[in-house]
């Protein structure tokens, strides 16, 4: 992304790897602090169990670029709030797609904040009472002589 001209900031929690990115005259700052400037969030990482950085990217309305990963197949919808790739190919075709296309851009800016709402904790709490309210409906009758 730096080659094609864009601006990388490195979110980085672990000391020595935010000193080398550092080093090599990448900005570094807290998720926070890039959502409010960035435009898109690239991500790497190959062991993204939880997805919350995927989480708060689209809720500052950055479309996610990022490897295929099972674990954010229902989270990163391709061409909607952003991409998952296979190979640096895809990943660079996404990219410049992205950076040259500012109706592009702004259509899945939207689209990110907006997917970003079933993952609120307002949709996870309605979810957990509605799981709640099935599981006390279906509950199992008392069976006699048990206690």
């Amino acid at each position: 992304a730096k080659g094609m001209g864009a601006n990388v900031i490195v979110c980085e929690v672990d000391p020595f790897k935010a000193l080398d990115a550092t080093m090599e005259n990448f900005r570094v700052m807290s998720m926070d602090e890039a959502a409010k400037i960035g435009d898109i969030f690239v991500t790497a990482s190959t062991s993204e169990t939880q997805g919350l950085t995927y989480f708060e990217a689209l809720a500052a309305g950055l479309p996610v670029l990022c490897r295929r990963d099972p674990c954010v197949e229902d989270v990163v919808e391709n061409g909607i709030n952003g991409w998952q790739y296979e190979t640096a190919e895809d990943f660079a075709e996404c990219l410049a797609a992205f950076c040259g296309d500012g109706a592009l851009r702004e259509r899945m800016a939207r689209a990110a904040r907006e997917s970003s709402e079933k993952f609120s904790a307002e949709a996870f709490g309605a979810a957990a009472a509605r799981l709640y309210a099935s599981v006390e409906e279906a509950a199992m009758p008392a069976v006699a002589g048990e206690a």
